[in-house]
């Protein structure tokens, strides 16, 4: 329990200062850890492969891999003290703006309680002036409300130090851990954890509406901004808190509501979504539901539905995953670059890190290969920052090259990872952003047949549905074609019988398939199309299956008019008849 004058007499620079120093170990741990892979084992792999370089080379990774997880469990050092600093800090001001109300009321604090001219001598019996009653009800007014505001600050540091102390113990105790994936998926998002509740601790939920006016107006500037993008939800459910606030945290322009955006992440997070994207990943419908949820309305063309190239939304689909997945959204839905480039044609922007705020879109750009064809879940060193659509803004790409932590500012301690799918349901810091979707860059984007990517593409399926293409389009040429086989058989028949002959039905049939087959294999085209775009991030020609579909498709621009010329041919054979001749 921290009491009045602890908390009176903190020294939070020196606390911050602590979580600076620990951020500069992580830093050099990190550096560390790199320069033994890149020094130390990789040239013993490269020019010492015998028993004694292998068990050398194996002694460097594991001192590295030790490096390695020290720097994320320092992070978590520092995410923890961060968050106890700025709590700290924020309880110090409450107790500070106590302590100003009192003076201005002319009242004292003993013990840490506040007193006045009336403490312990309350004017009681008939003869008492009415003046004084009404002066000694006033002062008690004034006392309950610097009581209750001190109350709330030696809650929020005692909350704040519990926490804390109870997590800096559990991460004294992981100093020799050497599993990385552990250190970083484990460790430092449960750290991130802690460091999220302590910063949510600061807000009074559930408290008089006049408290949460006066612990508010308490409050710095800089202290209300950290706190509007630590918890916006919680803080737009309080009462009490002045309607320009309220405008602030939704958003002044009042299009989109960034808070229902950050609900809707909060509460479905570890919800399974109606469809299985696969290996491409959930991320991007996942932000296009929240966009939705804060009232982004679904842009749909009148000719081409979502299939359009400036479109943006989805529908309730057939059932089937596949076909849902790959029809029944826009390509910006579902695509982070689509759904980039839809939102930059919109009004929107990109910002710097320090501008960004809850609600934001985080597209991560890819620095380096991934592994297989999975989107990283970690943000790299470089980030973008996209900002909403609002309207009379326009785009203005610039792309940040963030740091990878301010120092004295809470949060931002995440870094580059190599590779590792960590995916922290929460925002560690104070949640800059809370949706994020991967985009790769254009220097890393697949650009030939001999891409992993492009490998990962030729599955079983995708070599199916290309033969498909080529094998429908000469089947209904064929088909269409085989009418005349039948027509010239039916008037031989009629001839012969020297009669008219009803017309065959399987010449309407072959007909009709001689078209149905023709646009069969462009609608099959098309799909195979959007499958590689929306799986694997590929254009239909950079694949063999894909390349092949695409070149045979365009036999379809002379086979489809010929089917449809071929059945005219039909109907009017029907309609017309034969000349039997003069012998019947």
């Amino acid at each position: 329990m921290v009491a009045y004058h602890d908390l009176y007499d903190c020294r939070v620079d020196q606390w911050q200062k602590t979580a600076d120093d620990w951020v500069d170990l992580a830093r050099r741990s990190s550096s560390a850890c790199e320069d033994i892979r890149a020094q130390g084992k990789k040239p013993l792999d490269d020019h010492w492969a015998d028993a004694t370089g292998k068990q050398a080379g194996k002694r460097l990774e594991d001192l590295a891999d030790r490096l390695e997880s020290g720097g994320d469990i320092m992070k978590g050092v520092a995410m923890v003290l961060d968050a106890l600093a700025h709590t700290m800090g924020c309880a110090q001001r409450t107790l500070s703006h106590a302590i100003e109300l009192a003076n201005e009321n002319g009242l004292g604090i003993q013990d840490g309680r506040a007193v006045g001219a009336y403490t312990g001598a309350a004017p009681v019996g008939p003869n008492v002036p009415q003046n004084v009653r009404d002066a000694y009800t006033q002062e008690q007014g004034h006392i309950a409300t610097v009581n209750t505001l001190i109350d709330e600050a030696l809650r929020e540091a005692s909350q704040a130090d519990a926490k804390a102390s109870a997590e800096l113990d559990e991460l004294a105790k992981t100093i020799n851990v050497s599993d990385t994936s552990q250190a970083h998926n484990e460790i430092l998002v449960e750290a991130s954890h802690i460091e999220f509740d302590i910063l949510r601790a600061d807000i009074p939920v559930g408290k008089d509406p006049r408290l949460v006016r006066a612990w508010w107006d308490g409050l710095t500037p800089q202290q209300q901004k950290d706190l509007m993008r630590a918890d916006p939800v919680t803080l737009a459910d309080l009462g009490g808190l002045a309607p320009e606030v309220e405008r602030e945290l939704r958003g002044p322009d009042g299009k989109i509501d960034r808070v229902e955006m950050v609900r809707y992440a909060l509460d479905h997070w570890n919800k399974k979504d109606d469809l299985d994207y696969g290996d491409v990943g959930n991320c991007t419908n996942f932000v296009s539901s929240s966009l939705e949820a804060g009232g982004v309305k679904k842009k749909i063309s009148p000719w081409t539905g979502l299939m359009g190239d400036d479109t943006w939304g989805r529908q309730s689909g057939t059932g089937w995953d596949w076909f849902d997945q790959n029809a029944y959204h826009s390509d910006s839905w579902a695509r982070a670059k689509g759904l980039q480039n839809f939102l930059l044609r919109h009004g929107s922007k990109e910002v710097p890190r320090t501008e960004a705020r809850p609600g934001d879109i985080v597209f991560y750009e890819q620095v380096a290969p991934r592994h297989g064809n999975r989107p990283w879940r970690v943000p790299p060193r470089r980030r973008r920052h996209l900002g909403l659509p609002r309207r009379g803004h326009q785009a203005h790409p610039a792309h940040q090259l963030l740091p990878e932590r301010e120092p004295g500012q809470p949060g931002a301690h995440r870094e580059q990872e190599r590779g590792r799918a960590a995916h922290p349901h929460r925002p560690p810091g104070t949640g800059l952003v809370l949706m994020a979707a991967t985009s790769p860059s254009p220097s890393s984007s697949p650009a030939t047949s001999g891409h992993p990517a492009s490998r990962r593409a030729v599955t079983l399926g995708t070599v199916t549905a290309a033969g498909m293409v080529p094998l429908l389009i000469v089947t209904g040429v064929a088909t269409s074609l085989h009418t005349q086989e039948i027509q010239h058989e039916w008037a031989d028949r009629q001839r012969e019988a020297c009669r008219h002959l009803p017309f065959p039905m399987t010449e309407y049939a072959a007909g009709w398939a001689g078209v149905a087959l023709g646009v069969a294999a462009v609608a099959v085209c098309v799909l195979l199309a959007r499958r590689l775009r929306g799986r694997y991030g590929l254009r239909l020609g950079q694949t063999r299956p894909g390349l092949l579909a695409g070149t045979t498709v365009w036999f379809c621009v002379l086979a489809i008019p010929m089917e449809l010329i071929q059945l005219w041919v039909v109907y009017s054979a029907a309609a017309a008849g034969i000349n039997l001749g003069d012998g019947c």
